[in-house]
């Protein structure tokens, strides 16, 4: 896995701010502009997989509706996965915007509670990200032959399981680190910091795709992980 390649996989097209610029946009606009980046998204990944030599192809606004049918059920699926940490961040923004007096300011239990939740809200949100990864890849990619979504799943883990944790630990770390330092620039930065992040995900699952299609389709390839996932990393 080059993890370091995943963010400047973007700025390999001479077309970047484009594209760039496109998935800014698409964040903006919900579910639909998400449905479209995420069907974009996915084509990047099927350019990565047959031509991993060439660039990656550029936003296409005659492809919107393309865009739109392929991105639209792993979208959902992706924000399935969001739907439980952005219901415990909810709950504890709540629980301590409601407690204490405007002078008093939270209490200690209420602190200890915030202090724990920022803790597990990010554990939670690489646990069912980790979960949705083979879903998405599988609803746009089909199972290989391995017998279904079940099989599919199972397979993948089993092939590349500790990779897909280091994925998902390093989308959600940089991911958060991204998301607020885009907020601080009076969330001007937000959308286009989400958009780069959403880049360098689908980039890694593209990674994580060839790895796991190398290993399940060469046994020796197990006990060399060092030697796979480079074509996938080539800009």
């Amino acid at each position: 896995m080059r993890y370091q390649r995943s963010f400047g996989y973007l700025f390999a097209s001479p077309d970047w701010a484009v594209n760039l610029l496109a998935g800014s946009a698409c964040v903006l606009l919900p579910l639909v502009g998400w449905a479209l980046l995420v069907g974009y998204l996915l084509d990047v990944i099927d350019a990565l997989r047959q031509q991993p030599e060439e660039p990656y192809p550029g936003f296409d606004i005659d492809k919107i509706g393309h865009y739109l049918t392929r991105g639209a059920v792993p979208m959902l699926v992706q924000l399935g996965a969001l739907l439980i940490p952005v219901m415990l961040l909810g709950i504890t923004v709540l629980t301590v915007a409601l407690s204490g007096g405007a002078s008093a300011g939270p209490s200690p239990t209420v602190k200890l509670f915030a202090s724990a939740m920022s803790i597990l809200i990010p554990v939670v949100a690489v646990l069912t990200t980790l979960a949705a990864a083979p879903v998405t890849l599988f609803l746009a990619f089909g199972d290989d032959g391995a017998g279904g979504l079940g099989a599919f799943v199972s397979q993948f883990f089993r092939h590349v399981l500790h990779e897909t944790l280091l994925t998902q630990v390093f989308v959600v770390a940089t991911g958060l680190g991204l998301a607020s330092f885009g907020a601080l620039l009076c969330f001007i930065g937000a959308p286009p910091a989400v958009a780069l992040v959403a880049f360098a995900q689908y980039q890694l699952l593209g990674q994580l795709h060839e790895l796991y299609s190398q290993r399940r389709n060469s046994p020796v390839a197990e006990s060399a992980p060092a030697a796979v996932a480079a074509p996938a990393g080539k800009a």
